[in-house]
């Protein structure tokens, strides 16, 4: 059987995954590609937007600052009066403080900065950094230099003598782009700074210029429509360097002015010689902001704006979609290692998923002939593993249906037994009294009417008792079968303490020692969603198992509380107390700690014992009425019934 159904599950299976795994390839070999493709052109666009990114940002904050600069009224002053220029000098070196210049004490020979303006700085200082714009220009319409700072220090000399060579830009490239009104970025090259060597005995020191690599940013300065003059600054290129690439990369990254010339590079430089026809002009007239083929190359040019500038990025098409053509060649591989595993995983599963069926065809057999609460071991939490719980569930449910059977069968022998040991005692009584009056009238006794008047106070008694144990059986028998016969005659809700007051009244015949443990005041007009009969009987049997089960000299206590939804009653005694391992099985008919044949039909008969129905019929009651009932105990210390009635 095992072998057919494994061969009937395997074949349709195995016919469904070659489909799936078909379709699935012809899928991959048509889509994978380009899917491939989307991701790595998504990587090479990020890795070139990122350094954009960061040129970009560095470039716009550069040129805000100089435009800020450029917008202070003093330049237009200056540009109007020429004697403004010390005020122009203490701006620009306030600007060049507040953007990274700063001092270091000189030494005799190095280089040192010039005064500039009349306290704001008397010269004489070492660079300890550049900061972000080392020098600065101020040029008039005619090309030449009015006013200069360089590292926070201007020699006035120049402007004494006027040297044409020192102060001419009539011919910078950037002054005339500015003049035409327009912004200029530059690239990075060699400009001068002029400082001088520190000697503290001469005064006039040697002027000495020193060369940086920096970048020029030149903008004119215009008052109305006319431009007037151009501003040159001058900042380091570190900011380019910072931004590109410093890793392994197998694409060539370059940043490249208007003309087409080199800024920096970084990446795979031995590319650049791979490339017959390289030209760095063609960036500037190739298509932007999107990927392009040249030959075998991946190409992608982004402009920087407002510098003029474009960063082009270029790799090798197998570098960035190798791995588009090593999926497109192993496609059939693929799929036909995947089939071969399977199908053989789809066996290993089978094979898997119908051992525990097996096993539970061989339970099943097992329970039918009599080993009842087989349990199964779980192998899973699927459909397989839930089936298994239910047959484990449904085995320990027959298990325990077929010990309440033998449990019900062997009550109703020991009820025999009990009823017959308690129906023994007032019979034995009635036939007594009866023998002794009969005895006494046939030889005609001369005994007083008192004497008779004892004899018949005894045979009532007993016959009281015999009542009373019947009526206690029959109430027992229609409270658990649901009849509540003799119980209330109206099922409908009644006052509480009215009901708890009557058993707590003919309890306390037998137990003076109930107390009351809340004011009663306050729950008088509290009433609950059952019957009077009903209430007075579970308050009665609670008291009496109370009463039966603490010496007679401890209280009893009652307490009463309520909640949003119901009253809650708690009869409290301190007597012997529950094993905690019978709390769950006092509740069963006929059940008590003591000896079972310990019996006595007095109901409030301290140390009496009873039938073992107490708690039997206050749950059945309460299960009619929709109360709940729980049991504390502890053994040695007392018991506390604890009893839940909803309200009306």
């Amino acid at each position: 059987m095992f072998k057919k159904i494994k061969i009937k599950f395997l074949i349709p299976i195995l016919l469904l995954q070659l489909v799936a795994l078909g379709v699935l390839g012809f899928i991959a070999h048509r889509f994978s590609s380009d899917l491939l493709t989307t991701l790595a052109e998504r990587e090479f666009n990020l890795t070139i937007e990122s350094t954009r990114q960061h040129i970009e940002s560095a470039i716009k904050d550069r040129l805000d600052k100089s435009k800020a600069l450029l917008n202070n009224a003093v330049f237009i002053k200056f540009n109007a009066a020429p004697f403004y220029k010390s005020d122009a000098d203490v701006t620009v070196f306030n600007f060049q403080k507040g953007n990274g210049l700063i001092f270091s004490e000189p030494e005799v020979g190095g280089l040192v900065n010039y005064p500039i303006g009349l306290l704001a700085n008397e010269g004489n200082r070492g660079i300890s950094s550049m900061g972000l714009f080392p020098s600065q220009e101020y040029v008039g319409s005619d090309g030449m230099v009015r006013q200069h700072v360089y590292l926070g220090g201007s020699n006035d000399i120049d402007f004494e003598i006027a040297s044409p060579e020192k102060l001419d830009r009539s011919q910078a490239e950037w002054f005339k782009t500015a003049m035409a009104g327009n912004l200029f970025v530059g690239r990075p090259q060699e400009m001068p700074l002029y400082l001088r060597k520190y000697d503290p005995v001469e005064i006039e020191s040697e002027e000495v210029e020193k060369k940086e690599n920096l970048i020029v940013i030149a903008m004119p300065h215009k008052i109305g429509d006319a431009t007037v003059g151009v501003l040159m600054v001058t900042t380091p290129p570190d900011f380019i360097y910072n931004a590109l690439p410093d890793h392994e990369s197998s694409a060539l990254i370059m940043l490249v002015d208007s003309n087409g010339n080199m800024i920096a590079e970084s990446g795979n430089l031995s590319l650049e010689k791979s490339i017959p026809s390289f030209d760095p002009a063609r960036v500037t007239a190739s298509g932007a902001d999107s990927i392009h083929e040249e030959e075998d190359l991946l190409v992608l040019h982004e402009p920087i704006d407002e510098s003029g500038w474009t960063l082009s990025m270029f790799a090798k098409k197998s570098d960035i979609y190798g791995a588009v053509y090593k999926l497109r060649n192993n496609i059939l591989f693929i799929v036909a290692i995947s089939v071969t595993i399977m199908a053989l995983c789809v066996f290993f599963i089978i094979g898997k998923l119908l051992r525990p069926i097996i096993k539970l065809t061989n339970a099943s057999d097992r329970m039918a002939g009599g080993e009842l609460g087989l349990q199964i071991d779980k192998s899973s939490d699927d459909e397989i593993g839930r089936l298994t719980e239910s047959f484990n569930k449904m085995s320990t449910s027959t298990k325990k249906m077929h010990d309440r059977l033998a449990r019900i069968n062997f009550v109703r022998k020991q009820m025999l037994q009990i009823i017959s040991h308690e129906l023994k005692t007032p019979l034995n009584g009635i036939i007594g009294f009866y023998e002794l009056m009969k005895d006494e009238i046939m030889k005609g006794s001369s005994s007083s009417m008192e004497e008779f008047q004892e004899c018949f106070d005894g045979l009532g008694g007993s016959i009281e008792k015999y009542r009373m144990l019947v009526e206690r059986l029959t109430k027992t028998t229609s409270v658990m079968t649901g009849e509540m016969k003799g119980i209330d005659e109206v099922d409908e809700p009644s006052s509480l303490m009215e009901s708890l007051q009557a058993a707590v009244d003919e309890a306390k015949r037998h137990r003076s020692s109930i107390e009351l443990k809340f004011d009663m005041e306050d729950f008088a007009a509290t009433r609950v969603a059952a019957p009077f009969g009903a209430v007075k009987l579970i308050f009665e049997e609670a008291l009496s198992n109370a009463i039966k089960y603490s010496p007679a000299d401890s209280p009893i206590e009652i307490f009463l509380s309520r909640g949003d939804s119901e009253a809650i009653i708690e009869v409290h005694d301190n007597g012997t107390g529950i094993p905690q391992k019978y709390l769950d099985e006092v509740i069963e008919p006929f059940f008590e700690v003591a000896d079972s044949l310990y019996h006595s039909s007095g109901k409030y008969k301290e140390g009496g014992g009873g039938l073992g129905l107490g708690l039997t019929i206050i749950g059945n009651v309460l299960r009619r009425c929709g109360g709940k009932m729980r049991i504390e105990s502890k053994e040695g210390k007392g018991t506390s019934l604890i009893i839940s009635l909803p309200l009306a």
